[in-house]
């Protein structure tokens, strides 16, 4: 185990918590830290920004036109500019900030609630750092995700989405919403969660499995139901 006196540099602690995320979980309790992994997370976010802004307005045009058949030509060019602006881009930007905040705000507070209930009561920002650097295989997943649009010029769909016709890309169902959440960097992340949330609350494997899985089979009901409303919605 990692003592507290110990000083492991932020890089150290992302391949700590890749290789043995237990000892990467009990230095982040005892050094709870986040904004070097949110900070990392923006970076990426850009990075796959820059990289993907052309392969991202040609996918939204493409699918503006699959919803939106009936629309006025003017119209349509009106939209097509607007797309195609660096403004279309950075609103992206922000929209992945924000939700990424968001999400990570949401997941510390029910694992600190489940948490501190079924174990020891830790403060809101150990929760908070045990989510940013579980959060590294997603950044992994980013990264690699931007080289394969900066060399192919194609977008990767999200995890066994994939197995599913090409139409679900642009009218998303409640199958394609939840398959997308199944690829490996996610169950690494999944695990992550796991393992850092029986490390840092002294609870069971068991326990800290409920609540992770539980989160995400709620979070992908919810996904999918309002998938399966809107595509009910656009056929009506």
């Amino acid at each position: 185990m990692v003592e507290q006196r110990d000083k492991i540099s932020f890089w150290k602690l992302v391949f700590l918590t890749l290789r043995r995320p237990r000892e990467a979980f009990a230095y982040i309790s005892e050094k709870p830290s986040f904004w070097p992994p949110l900070l990392l997370r923006l970076i990426v976010i850009i990075l796959f920004a820059a990289l993907s802004s052309s392969v991202s307005a040609r996918m939204a045009i493409e699918q503006m036109q699959a919803r939106g058949a009936s629309m006025p030509a003017a119209q349509l060019e009106q939209a097509k500019l607007f797309i195609e602006s660096p403004i279309f881009s950075v609103i992206g930007i922000f929209s992945a900030i924000f939700t990424t905040i968001i999400v990570w705000l949401i997941m510390a507070a029910i694992f600190t609630l489940f948490g501190s209930l079924w174990g020891e009561r830790k403060e809101f920002k150990i929760s908070l750092s045990m989510v940013a650097f579980s959060w590294i295989p997603l950044v992994i997943h980013n990264i690699l995700a931007s080289i394969f649009v900066a060399t192919t010029g194609k977008m990767i769909r999200p995890g066994l989405s994939s197995l599913l016709s090409i139409e679900t890309l642009y009218q998303p169902t409640f199958l394609s919403n939840m398959l997308k959440y199944v690829d490996v960097f996610s169950i690494w992340s999944i695990v992550l969660l796991i393992i850092g949330l029986s490390t840092i609350f002294k609870i069971s494997k068991g326990r800290s499995s409920i609540i992770v899985l539980g989160y995400f089979g709620i979070t992908i009901l919810i996904n999918g139901s309002m998938a399966l409303l809107q595509s009910l919605a656009s056929a009506g």
